[in-house]
């Protein structure tokens, strides 16, 4: 059986840099370092998201087939298998609420009652994804960015934050509840 928290650790640090990412883009736009650096840092940290809007979702995908994998391999059983725990993420309007049942289902299926959390970040992944496409879709053509332009940049990164905190405390506590199980299981 694969290792529980390897690639957990690693989609918690992907998210963890993420939300630093989002950090460096918000205080890049809100702060008044100076024309020169604020661009200079503003497009280190447009790239940097960017890059990061690629790597962490595979990231967090490896780690939910790993986690999924491991629900089976513990014999509890989640409603669906480990691909297409990953595949509903694909899949046209089916990825507006499959995903939250996949993610239940993991939660659920690897000894955790439901207390609310896994929803809380879905509904908090619904709006960063629709806002932040909202965003880019009614953005300036010329590149120049209004005032209110701006404020919504800045809802959008504190929220992206947010959201994958909310993630990365998810994905721990799957961890260590599917390590205790291995553990126990290896006892008996």
């Amino acid at each position: 059986m694969k290792g529980v928290s390897g690639t957990g650790r690693i989609a918690i640090l992907a998210l963890v840099l993420w939300v630093v990412i989002e950090i460096a883009l918000f205080i890049s736009l809100a702060g008044d370092l100076g024309h020169w650096l604020s661009d200079r840092v503003l497009a280190w940290a447009v790239l940097t998201a960017m890059a990061g809007a690629v790597v962490v979702p595979v990231l967090f995908l490896i780690w939910l087939h790993d986690a999924m994998t491991r629900a089976h391999e513990l014999g509890w059983h989640p409603a669906m298998s480990p691909g297409w725990a990953v595949g509903w993420f694909f899949v046209p309007v089916a990825s507006l609420w499959k995903p939250y049942q996949v993610m239940i289902a993991v939660w659920e299926s690897s000894g955790n009652t439901d207390d609310g959390r896994v929803g809380r970040w879905w509904t908090a992944w619904l709006f960063f994804t629709g806002f932040t496409t909202l965003i880019w879709v009614a953005g300036p053509a010329d590149g120049n960015l209004t005032n209110g332009q701006v404020l919504c940049i800045f809802a959008s990164s504190l929220l992206g934050a947010i959201t994958a905190i909310m993630l990365a405390l998810i994905i721990r506590k799957i961890d260590q509840t599917q390590k205790r199980a291995i553990d126990t299981q290896a006892f008996d």
